[in-house]
């Protein structure tokens, strides 16, 4: 943006008027005494002086419209990198949320396929630590 700025800045700083004098065109012809000091251009001095000056404007409009088209590519570019990353991180969290649901489905599958049924196992383990817990008692008030 800088650029641009600066290419506009130096385009339209030679179109600038900074003489404090006016302007001042005054036709002569042959053997006429000029009526000012100056410079005297002739037809074709002046219609090269005058495209100069529209080669300069299109030469800075189109330099103007290269550097505009130029970031338009570049920022078109990294909009399609960002897409692209954007694209690929949404693929593999969407892999990897089927894959957990798949280990969650299978694992539901193990568990309600052999039921545990570990209740005799928590009914002795109850009696005996009631029988342990009666001996202690007993032999701890003796």
């Amino acid at each position: 943006m800088n650029k641009l700025i600066a290419v506009l800045l130096l385009c339209i700083f030679p179109l600038a008027v900074t003489a404090e004098e006016k302007p001042i065109i005054k036709p002569l012809l042959k053997g006429q005494k000029a009526p000012f000091n100056g410079v005297l251009f002739n037809d074709l001095a002046v219609a090269q002086s005058i495209a100069e000056k529209e080669y300069s404007v299109e030469q800075c409009r189109l330099y103007s419209k290269y550097i505009e088209d130029r970031e338009k590519a570049k920022c078109d570019l990294f909009i399609k990198n960002i897409q692209a990353d954007f694209d690929a991180l949404e693929k593999k969290y969407n892999s990897v949320v089927e894959i957990k649901s798949q280990e969650i489905e299978r694992l539901q599958e193990i568990a309600l396929s052999k039921p545990n049924s570990n209740s005799h196992w928590w009914f002795v383990g109850g009696i005996l630590s009631g029988v342990i817990i009666t001996i202690g008692v007993t032999y701890a008030n003796k």
